[in-house]
Order: structure tokens, then C-alpha cells, then sequence
């Protein structure tokens, strides 16, 4: 694992961390000086680079910010706008995400992933959730050198499924 790739990982482990420690700041009262006071303590006590944070809800931002620095070695000061690759962390904030799904039986763990995604290309029609959330579906959406920097991207990705050898 590279430093940038486990710092990566680091902030956003740190900003989940920083969603549970804000919530009961923003459920009181949104205040962003308040808000960048416990981004700023957060930071001396982790010792982290920087820390950003952002709330929204609704679909509505009502806040979005950081104290420090997002990119240490180039002074690029951490703010609401800032983008990071947070790597492996999502893929336990996205199974969290399913498994609630499925409490709630919203969806189903053996449901095919052609049915939420229907652009799939022929192939690969019994790749279950379950198959990806366990990393046994055999697909593969990179050879890790490349950047996939945006939903569009992904999408754009997709047709490369079944010409992609198994893993």
C-alpha cells in the first residue's frame, strides 16, 4: 500500500469518524464557526494533515468545509470543495449501505446486479450483490492504473465487463 493511497484511506476513515462526532453540533444548531472549531480540534487531537467535513440534508448542503490541509506536501489547504480518493473505505461504507438496503428488504442480497444496473453488457447476468459485496463475481474494473474520477467514468467503464479476463 502506497502513503498516498493509506492516507487516502485515513481521511476517510476520519471522515466518517468526524460525521458521528458532528452530529450532535449540526442537529443542535448549524453553526460553521462552531463546526470548523471541532474540525480544528479533531485535527490537533488525531494529528491528521487536515479534516474536512460536510453536511447535507435533503439533498441540500448546508455545509461544507475543512481546516488544514488537503494536499500536506503542495500547501493546498483543505476546503469544502476539496475531492479525495478514499479508496478502500468505501467499499465498507457501500456494503453498509447494501446490508441496510436489505434490512429493510428494500433489496435483496442474491438479487442480479443487471436489475440496478441494466446497461451491464452480456456476460455477466449472474453476478449477484452478494457476488460483488464478496469480492467473488470474477469482474474487474481496473488494473488499478488507471483514474476513475467520476459516476460518468464508471458508466463509461462498464462495457469493458465481459472483455475483461476473470480474476
Amino acid at each position: 500500500m502506497t502513503p498516498r493511497c493509506f492516507t487516502g484511506g485515513c481521511l476517510g476513515t476520519c471522515a466518517v469518524v468526524v460525521g458521528v462526532v458532528m452530529a450532535p453540533i449540526v442537529s443542535a444548531q448549524l453553526n460553521q464557526g462552531t463546526i470548523l472549531d471541532r474540525l480544528g480540534e479533531i485535527r490537533r487531537e488525531t494529528g491528521a494533515p487536515g479534516v474536512m467535513a460536510a453536511v447535507a440534508v435533503d439533498g441540500t448542503v448546508l455545509f461544507a468545509g475543512g481546516v488544514g490541509w488537503a494536499e500536506l506536501e503542495n500547501q493546498v489547504p483543505a476546503a469544502g470543495v476539496t475531492v479525495h480518493n478514499i479508496g478502500p473505505v468505501s467499499k465498507a461504507m457501500t456494503t453498509v449501505a447494501v446490508m441496510q438496503l436489505a434490512e429493510q428488504r428494500r433489496l435483496r442480497l442474491d438479487d442480479r446486479l443487471e436489475q440496478y444496473i441494466p446497461s451491464l453488457p452480456a456476460g455477466v447476468e449472474d453476478v449477484t450483490l452478494r457476488h460483488v459485496l464478496t469480492h467473488t463475481s470474477g469482474l474487474r474494473l481496473s488494473d488499478g492504473r488507471e483514474k476513475i474520477g467520476s459516476f460518468d467514468e464508471l458508466v463509461g467503464a462498464i462495457p469493458r465487463f465481459p472483455n475483461a479476463p476473470l480474476l
